[in-house]
C-alpha cells in the first residue's frame, strides 16, 4: 500500500444566473481534508453492465459517500419535466474546446497578468466522468455531491453551473457557453499568487472555478446537462444545470501550475494544431 497525505480542496464552486436576478459566486461550505492514498484494483467505467464497485472502502474520503454508491441515477423529487441532455459529439466539443483554448491561451503567457505555463496538459472526455456527473444533475438539486472519484482518479473535482429564465429564447449551447464564460471570468479576481500556491480562503472561493479550468494536472473531464422547471413568482422559469467532473481537482498547498516557457515541461513536448501551447497527448503520437 502506498499512502501519501495531501490536504486538498475539491472543486466546491458555484454558479447561479437568472434573467431576473442574478448571485455572485456562492461560496460553499469549506470541506479541506486530508485523504489516503491506497492502491485500488478495478477497471475503468465501461457500461452499466460492468459499473465499479463506488462503494467500495478507500474510494472516498473517510465520513462521505460516493454519489454512485447505492444512489438512484433517476431524477430527482424535484425535477419537473425534466430532460437530460445527450452529450452529442457537439456539446462535448462544445465543452472540451472552450476549457482547452482557455488553458491554451494561459500557457501561452496570453493573459497579462499571468506567466506563461510549463506543463499545460490538454483535456480530453471521459465517459465514466461524465457518467457521475449525471448523478448530480439529475438531482436538479444546485449543490456539489460529496465525492463523484474513481479509481483511475481518486482525487476528482467538481464545477456546476445552474441558469434559469422566463420569456427568453435561448439555445443549449448559448447556456452552456454562457456557464462556462462565467467560470473563466473569475480570472479578473485572481491574481499570479493565487495561482503559485492554492489556498483555501474567502479568495478561493470565488475563484475556484477558473482554477479548476486552468488547472494543469487534469487530463480529463466530463459533464452532464439536465433541463427543468420550476416556478418562481408564478412564473414558470426553463432551468439548465451543468456539473462537470474533472480528473484532479484543486490542490491545496500545490500550485495550480508551473510558471516556465511552454511545453519545456511536457513529456512529449507540445500539440500540433490550434493548442500549440498544451502538452501533447501521447494518445497522438
Amino acid at each position: 500500500m502506498c499512502t501519501q497525505s495531501d490536504r486538498r480542496r475539491r472543486g466546491l464552486f458555484r454558479y447561479r444566473d437568472s434573467s431576473l436576478q442574478s448571485w455572485p459566486t456562492i461560496a460553499a461550505s469549506a470541506l479541506v481534508i486530508i485523504l489516503l492514498v491506497v492502491t485500488l484494483s478495478g477497471s475503468g467505467f465501461t457500461d452499466a453492465k460492468q459499473t465499479p464497485d463506488y462503494c467500495r472502502a478507500g474510494l472516498c474520503p473517510v465520513g462521505t459517500q460516493h454519489i454512485a454508491c447505492n444512489g438512484s441515477n433517476r431524477f430527482g423529487k424535484s425535477c419537473s419535466r425534466p430532460m437530460l441532455v445527450k452529450m452529442t459529439p457537439k456539446y462535448v466539443n462544445l465543452l472540451l474546446n472552450y476549457h482547452n483554448s482557455k488553458r491554451n491561451r494561459l500557457a501561452c503567457g496570453a493573459m497579462r497578468r499571468f506567466a506563461s505555463a510549463s506543463s499545460m496538459q490538454k483535456l480530453r472526455w471521459n465517459d465514466e466522468l461524465a457518467h457521475l456527473a449525471e448523478y448530480n444533475a439529475k438531482s436538479c438539486n444546485f449543490e456539489h455531491d460529496e465525492c463523484h472519484n474513481t479509481f483511475r482518479f481518486p482525487y476528482t473535482g467538481q464545477s456546476i453551473g445552474m441558469k434559469w429564465f422566463h420569456g427568453m429564447n435561448l439555445t443549449t449551447t448559448q447556456v452552456v457557453r454562457d456557464l462556462m464564460r462565467k467560470w473563466y471570468l473569475e480570472h479578473k479576481l485572481t491574481k499570479q499568487r493565487d495561482l503559485d500556491q492554492f489556498e483555501v480562503n474567502q479568495q478561493s472561493l470565488a475563484i475556484g472555478h477558473f482554477t479548476q479550468m486552468i488547472h494543469a494536472d487534469t487530463t480529463e473531464i466530463g459533464c452532464a446537462l439536465v433541463r427543468f422547471y420550476k416556478h418562481h413568482n408564478n412564473l414558470r422559469f426553463l432551468h439548465y444545470y451543468l456539473v462537470c467532473n474533472y480528473s484532479e481537482g484543486n490542490i491545496e498547498n500545490r500550485p495550480v501550475y508551473r510558471k516556465g516557457k511552454r511545453c519545456s515541461r511536457c513529456k512529449n513536448g507540445c500539440t500540433r494544431g490550434k493548442y500549440r501551447c498544451l502538452c501533447r497527448d501521447w494518445n497522438t503520437l
